[in-house]
């Protein structure tokens, strides 16, 4: 699996994109703070070149593919004597495709909801997505041992966050049941997931158990997951309570 690739830098296309981005008026290039909001017309390009559905991220900024056939096709300005100077009739007519960027299925890529989208793309931004070309903040809501009793009073909880096997972070340690809201993952799906649950021990922290996908070892999150946004249930002991939300986010 791999992300969208990047298209090759046009100086024509990222003058066109700047001016579409200051451009107030414009309701593609939706503000969000002051700022353009990655993924949108006129605006950076999100993680990996990402872009709504119907654009195309070019120079680092995402622009309508439309674009490309008034500047470089009979009748326009020639590309070559436009401001930025250098020929760029070559590299604009590889680039001038109407292919969606993330993957979308035969539909316009507009959606209400992830019913309007294939299996492989969640709705996000009104756009279908591809899983793979997006990120995921990951919310551990609840995990809830089959004891909250350590012994010498109420446990004390906190997990590591492992990405395709490699250690990436620590939460903070909660009451038991544990709840960590305001610490939310940045996940990438293209990577195994696991989380391995601690209490914490003033001698030694004594491992709980983990959570993850996969038959013989961790694999990333299945698409099912990704897309309902939430997952929670028991282990396979019927002992320990997780409960789980994933936001989709370009960056």
């Amino acid at each position: 699996m791999q992300r969208s690739s990047l298209l090759p830098g046009l100086a024509l296309i990222l003058g066109l994109a700047a001016q579409a981005c200051a451009d107030d008026d414009s309701e593609s290039a939706t503000q969000a703070s002051g700022a353009c909001t990655p993924g949108l017309e006129g605006c950076p390009c999100g993680q990996g070149g990402a872009c709504a559905v119907g654009l195309e991220c070019v120079s680092n900024a995402c622009v309508d593919p439309s674009m490309f056939d008034s500047t470089t096709t009979g009748g326009g300005e020639d590309p070559s004597t436009s401001s930025g100077g250098g020929s760029a009739s070559a590299s604009a007519g590889s680039s001038a495709t109407t292919d969606d960027p993330t993957g979308d299925s035969g539909s316009d890529g507009a959606c209400g909801d992830n019913a309007d989208c294939a299996s492989d793309e969640v709705c996000y931004l009104d756009a279908c997505f591809l899983i793979d070309d997006l990120y995921f903040n990951v919310t551990v809501h609840m995990f809830e041992p089959s004891s909250c009793d350590d012994g010498w009073g109420e446990a004390e909880l906190y997990y590591d966050f492992y990405e395709a096997g490699e250690y990436v972070e620590s939460s903070s340690i909660s009451d038991c049941p544990g709840s960590w809201l305001d610490e939310p993952l940045f996940y990438d799906p293209l990577f195994a997931f696991e989380l391995a649950f601690w209490e914490s021990d003033a001698f030694s922290d004594d491992y709980i158990t983990g959570l993850c996908w996969g038959n013989t070892e961790c694999e990333s999150v299945p698409d099912s997951i990704l897309r309902a946004g939430w997952w929670d249930g028991y282990d396979s002991d019927i002992a320990n309570y997780y409960a789980l939300s994933f936001t989709p986010t370009l960056y």
